[in-house]
């Protein structure tokens, strides 16, 4: 799709908040819902967990004949959401 060709060119300014706009808001209620983080730590550990995904992806790192889009990004935000609660614990 147009987004995921974008999202590989550091010079489309358009696509990361198009991206943000359609997976960060589930990915906050998610580490509220899943892990209790106040929104502001939800927030934070989505933000990361984007750019965690941004930099993966870039580098060529999603194979799209291992499963869908999506869930290596909740892959990746889970990974987060684990470490940030370990940490918390």
């Amino acid at each position: 799709t147009y987004l995921l060709t974008a999202l590989l060119d550091p010079q489309d300014r358009s696509a990361w908040p198009a991206f943000l706009a359609r997976y960060r808001p589930p990915l906050v209620a998610y580490a509220q819902r899943t892990y209790g983080f106040r929104p502001e730590d939800a927030e934070d550990v989505a933000q990361n967990s984007l750019l965690a995904f941004l930099t993966a992806y870039r580098r060529g790192d999603y194979n799209r004949d291992k499963g869908r889009l999506r869930h290596w990004l909740y892959g990746i935000a889970k990974n987060r959401m684990r470490e940030r609660a370990r940490e918390r614990d």
